[in-house]
């Protein structure tokens, strides 16, 4: 049970080395994570200026 408990401190301890250090972070992760992003972000500004324009037009149609 000791040996058990040590090993995962132990394992611990160096993952949390590794994230302080920075090591832990890939940087061909974070550029997709990024690109996926950007476009994650363009999807939703276009989705917003359609609900807008279909808004727009609702609002016309009670109007007139």
């Amino acid at each position: 049970m000791a040996v058990a408990s040590c090993t995962r401190r132990e394992d611990f301890s160096r993952r949390a080395r590794e994230q302080a250090f920075g090591e832990s972070l890939d940087p061909d992760k974070l550029e997709r994570l990024g690109r996926y992003e950007v476009h994650l972000d363009r999807k939703l500004e276009r989705t917003l200026a359609m609900l807008l324009r279909l808004k727009d037009l609702r609002q016309g149609a009670i109007a007139g």
